[in-house]
């Protein structure tokens, strides 16, 4: 019998493999300034102040996203590049999307107390083949610590164009 995380994954990996995506978006916060026990608190526990769903509703609503497909991922990654050299545990969203996103480099200050470094790049058969082949054979990070925070939501779901067989 498939247990919910084994099913979170086989919907995840599907998305990414039977859809569209064009763009990758990561969202996270910037702790480089901080020292390093703040650093690892505010990695850590950003994403509990962080209102998802009010966010998601922005890139819904957004002017210029109306047939852009979304999936919005909350991850977890070893963060090495802090000046002190220490490396710990950091939450961030990534969003998969079938056009550009609009008004995402817009929400540092309507969204979150810390200041959020967003980066994006065009995705790549090769990317979406890494990340199904990581989900399928690393266990899920924990994200107890979020308060239920979903793991994954679809946004413009009725948008999302599957691929078409060679």
């Amino acid at each position: 019998m498939e247990n919910s995380e084994d099913k979170t994954v086989r919907h995840i990996v599907n998305y990414l493999t039977n859809y569209d995506w064009l763009y990758q978006y990561s969202i996270f916060v910037d702790v480089n300034d901080l020292d390093v026990e703040e650093a690892k608190n505010v990695a850590k526990n950003w994403l509990l102040k962080f209102d998802d769903k009010r966010f998601r509703d922005y890139l819904r609503k957004k002017k210029g996203n109306e047939d852009v497909a979304m999936m919005y991922v909350i991850r977890k990654h070893l963060h090495r590049n802090h000046p002190s050299k220490k490396s710990f545990q950091q939450f961030y969203i990534t969003i998969y999307s079938s056009g550009e996103i609009q008004g995402i480099d817009h929400i540092q200050s309507y969204y979150s107390d810390f200041p959020l470094n967003t980066l994006d790049r065009k995705v790549t058969d090769k990317k979406i083949e890494s990340t199904c082949s990581a989900l399928k054979n690393q266990k899920l990070h924990d994200l107890s610590l979020l308060g239920g925070k979903k793991r994954y939501t679809i946004i413009n779901k009725a948008k999302l164009r599957l691929i078409e067989a060679p």
